[in-house]
């Protein structure tokens, strides 16, 4: 969970086991000291600036059109959860991280509120799901 710096309001998730596997793998190839999963080869960590200018080069690369945005993604994953059955519009919120009327401490403190919306996600782009991994809540 983290807080959005554009608003301030709480944005919650839960990671697919396959997203958990991919980092581990990732950190085994690339093992660096940060507590940022990517960093750049100075150790920086990559920044939202640095993910996007790298996915418009792969895009172009591609052959791809430039209407084509890495906004598209987290876009996509919303709609996805929100319009999945039994996923609440509240759960969806809680993910993007937009006002859902839920207390702020609540969201940020109990990340399975979000859980089956991401596994919503996880089932429209992959047509299954093991679930994803909920952390035991704070004590």
């Amino acid at each position: 969970s983290m807080e959005r710096g554009k608003t301030g309001v709480p944005r919650v998730a839960v990671l697919w086991r396959r997203t958990i596997d991919a980092i581990r793998e990732y950190q085994s190839a690339k093992p660096h000291e940060s507590e940022y999963v990517f960093v750049s080869q100075t150790g920086a960590p990559f920044t939202d600036n640095h993910v996007s200018r790298n996915f418009c080069k792969r895009r172009d690369a591609a052959g791809l059109p430039k209407t084509l945005q890495f906004a598209h993604i987290r876009d996509g994953a919303y709609s996805a959860a929100y319009n999945a059955p039994g996923i609440g519009e509240k759960d969806a919120k809680a993910l993007a991280g937009h006002r859902s009327g839920m207390t702020d401490h609540y969201v940020t403190r109990t990340p399975a509120v979000v859980a089956a919306a991401c596994a919503a996600i996880e089932r429209h782009y992959f047509g299954v799901t093991a679930g994803p991994v909920v952390p035991e809540s704070p004590t």
